[in-house]
């Protein structure tokens, strides 16, 4: 065997036994809050995000360590989110004058994975992923009331086609994102993250699809129905709304809805695990 090969075999069976020796150091846990904002982007957004729908968002997390830099997050949140027409500047687009809220209640599960060595550092960035489940349930103000949307088959669900059916209320979503946390001595950490969610309808805005006829909808569904399908007819002077035997566009199928949180985070870290044994130095700090 060559000398040079005899070096590099003993490196890499040194870092094997350095990697052994890591073994479970203290690992720690955090039950924590976090306060911010919502926002959303879909068919009723003229851009990526409309500042002035920006609404609360509450949540609660249970997070562990399971490796160095790697930690599991058990979470809720509560958020709200809307949009409307009126934030466009394109005058075709406030004609259509359609607008929605919603209320979302999610549960998730995310991976964090931490940038830098949370046992050394008392700065510690982090990228997060994972998989939730939430519902929401759009609803739009029509006569100082706000009424649900989704009972009402807007663009003519389960009527003529019957592969558009109603949509569901509890749907699935990838969240992704970033966040940074700082680590006190008494065991409290304080933090701020942004979380983006990759759904997989287009519903959330209750807007994706074509018009149903107007007149149609008023006869089978009834006349709240027609009425909140096509909003034209109440800004464009008229009161006749312009979509009526139309099967014009209503909203873009192809692109699906996201939202968005911000917030900052606090939470209390304590120690779950611990054999006695150093971590090994062959490592440093990182």
């Amino acid at each position: 065997m060559k000398k040079s090969n005899a070096y590099i075999y003993t490196l890499l069976l040194f870092c094997f036994l350095c990697a052994l020796n890591i073994q479970a150091q203290t690992r720690f846990s955090e039950l924590g809050v976090g306060l911010g904002a919502a926002n959303y982007n879909g068919d009723l957004v003229p851009g990526i995000v409309v500042l002035q729908e920006t609404r609360p968002m509450l949540n609660a997390f249970a997070q562990t360590e399971l490796l160095p830099h790697l930690n599991l997050r058990g979470a809720i949140m509560w958020a709200q989110v809307g949009g409307s027409d009126a934030h466009s500047k394109n005058p075709n687009i406030n004609l259509r004058n359609l607008s929605f809220r919603s209320t979302i209640f999610e549960g998730s599960l995310l991976a964090i994975v931490d940038v830098l060595n949370p046992h050394t550092n008392k700065i510690v960035p982090y990228l997060t992923g994972g998989i939730a489940v939430f519902k929401f349930n759009p609803k739009a103000k029509y006569q100082n009331q706000w009424v649900a949307l989704q009972p009402l088959g807007t663009e003519g669900q389960n009527l003529d086609n019957e592969s558009a059916r109603f949509y569901k209320l509890w749907q699935m979503a990838l969240p992704l994102g970033a966040g940074v946390r700082w680590q006190f001595d008494n065991g409290f950490t304080i933090g701020f993250e942004a979380l983006q969610r990759k759904l997989f309808t287009d519903y959330l805005d209750d807007v994706s699809t074509q018009y149903h006829s107007y007149y149609d909808l008023a006869e089978r569904r009834g006349e709240l129905a027609a009425a909140l399908s096509d909003r034209s007819g109440e800004v464009n002077g008229t009161g006749i709304p312009i979509f009526a035997n139309s099967n014009e566009q209503r909203g873009n199928p192809k692109n699906k809805d996201w939202y968005f949180t911000l917030g900052f985070t606090i939470a209390y870290r304590f120690e779950t695990a611990k054999n006695g044994r150093k971590k090994s130095s062959c490592f440093g700090g990182f």
